[in-house]
């Protein structure tokens, strides 16, 4: 009999932000593959699933390159894959955790599209990071008939710019490395004070920073820092 997959958000970062049914999964799995950025370090995503994990659970720690040589990126996606399908194929229940929600900017969308169809895949939403950015600042993601654009910080100046004049509320994503071209945009639009950023979201490292009016752009951010603009909001209360 075939194994089933399972793709797990893990939320933002505070464990308690888990799921009940990503915990009760996690207790029925045989093995779990934990993405890992950087090959010294241990997995975001397993630290925090950790204290729901069963004593005799198997953990596959994977290295997914953070490289923008695609070809690269894709020679692990395949070889990953086909790990976990020989897994599935043998009767194991595979869980492949994600930091936040697994259908939102994850590396697991890239595992899913080369899986073969005769797998069983069931995805288990997560709460997202920005979903906790909001409510640790109360202040509404989006109102009535407003509108929310969310994108990568990797987008370019003339994306920011464009979802700038259409949306009134943004989410820039994994900012810490483009700080220099975000904040020059948001400047000319008079938006450095109705934004704010997170870093660590609900972890024990978080950092807020309520608007970002002094910010130079040489600041030393967390990798998981996430910018919030809302033109229509009063200074966030956090």
């Amino acid at each position: 009999m075939l194994g089933k997959l399972f793709a797990i958000g893990v939320g933002p970062g505070d464990p308690k932000l888990m799921t009940v049914k990503a915990i009760e999964t996690i207790q029925t799995l045989d093995v779990i593959y934990t993405p890992q950025a950087d090959v010294a370090k241990k997995s975001v995503a397993l630290t925090i699933a950790e204290a729901y994990l069963p004593e005799e659970i198997r953990i596959e720690a994977r290295h997914f390159p953070m490289v923008n040589d695609l070809k690269s990126k894709m020679q692990q996606w395949e070889s990953i894959s086909k790990e976990i399908q020989v897994e599935l194929e043998e009767g194991f229940n595979v869980g492949f955790l994600t930091l936040g929600d697994p259908s939102t900017y994850s590396t697991f969308s890239y595992l899913l599209e080369r899986m073969d169809s005769k797998f069983n895949v069931e995805v288990i939403p997560g709460v997202t990071s920005f979903a906790q950015i909001a409510a640790i600042s109360q202040k509404p993601l989006v109102l009535d008939q407003e509108k929310l654009c969310i994108l990568p910080a990797t987008a370019s100046q003339e994306e920011i710019h464009h979802c700038i004049e259409l949306y009134e509320n943004l989410v820039i994503m994994k900012v810490k490395r483009h700080l220099k071209k975000i904040l020059p945009i948001l400047k000319a639009f008079d938006l450095l004070g109705a934004s704010y950023l997170i870093s660590d979201a609900s972890m024990l490292s978080q950092k807020i920073y309520k608007n970002l009016e002094t910010f130079t752009g040489d600041e030393k951010l967390s990798y998981f820092s996430t910018i919030i603009v809302q033109k229509k909001r009063e200074e966030a209360s956090i």
